[in-house]
């Protein structure tokens, strides 16, 4: 069985705020990834994933390619997307502590993954600033 890579790897890379019970960081030659141990978890982040980043796009104007789309972009629509449906499920925590519960619970709210509100999701991932690297030695 493949690896459920999860999509919002590069949250949780920034373990102070973000975490899911379902993600299990493993160390790969290229650095840290995290895998789903939820393989019914991993669809439904996916789905979402998926959908948020396809509205974010296609509102943009963009196509989603790999080699002209810089790494920092889908970067962005991970955070957006999850900062996104926190903010519109009225939560202002700072730390997320279950992403894969965040995302089940707008999921409840709304339905069904289309009846998001994608147009302030977008705009969450507009407005979100990467952090800065650190300068290098």
């Amino acid at each position: 069985m493949p690896d459920l890579i999860c999509p919002y790897s590069a949250m949780l890379a920034q373990k102070s705020n973000f975490s899911c019970p379902n993600a299990d960081e493993v160390i790969r030659r290229g650095g840290a990834e995290y895998i789903c141990l939820q393989s019914n978890s991993y669809e439904i982040c996916s789905d979402v994933h998926n959908k948020v980043k396809a509205a974010y796009l296609d509102a943009e104007g963009l196509e989603d390619d790999l080699l002209s789309l810089p790494h920092s972009t889908f970067v962005k629509i991970q955070f957006g997307c999850v900062l996104g449906l926190q903010s519109a499920l009225g939560r202002d925590a700072v730390d997320i502590d279950d992403m894969g519960s965040l995302i089940t619970d707008a999921i409840a709210h709304y339905k069904k993954i289309d009846d998001f509100p994608f147009g302030s999701i977008n705009e969450t991932v507009s407005a979100y600033r990467l952090q800065k690297r650190g300068k290098r030695k």
